[in-house]
């Protein structure tokens, strides 16, 4: 379990350090691990990681250029996913994090991306080429 938190100043103003600090302090003390923060002009993500993840190889908040997500949670549609995306990408989509297969899903599907995802998930996705905050929770809301 992990813990997400976004910030968009929808009026232009850049995000600021230190407010997604504060905003990510409460959950500190029972934290494994974090918080990572990710700021980009009107915008900041941070991922404060509630479980040991020494191991994990998916490090977050993710993304790369004007894309950022922090994801929480298990996909169990990975192979259906990855057949709507090969196309689309160059490296095995089997060999990825379930959070760089979800900002796949964001570039294949556009904004509605959330609506093919199976699985018990939490997730905050900023595109900065848009000015889109997109929050996002699996079906059931587990």
């Amino acid at each position: 379990m992990s813990r997400l938190v976004a910030l968009f100043h929808r009026d232009g103003r850049p995000a600021d350090a230190m407010q997604i600090q504060r905003m990510i302090a409460p959950v500190r003390r029972s934290a494994a691990v974090g918080p990572r923060t990710w700021i980009g002009g009107v915008a900041a993500l941070a991922y404060q990681c509630l479980r040991d993840e020494s191991h994990a190889t998916d490090l977050q908040p993710a993304g790369a250029g004007e894309l950022a997500l922090c994801f929480d949670g298990r996909l169990d549609n990975r192979e259906e996913l990855a057949g709507h995306l090969a196309s689309d990408v160059r490296d095995p989509l089997t060999t990825r994090s379930d959070a760089d297969l979800v900002l796949a899903c964001y570039r294949h599907f556009g904004e509605f991306f959330a609506t093919h995802l199976n699985g018990d998930f939490a997730l905050a996705l900023f595109d900065g080429r848009e000015r889109r905050l997109l929050l996002a929770r699996d079906r059931m809301g587990i």
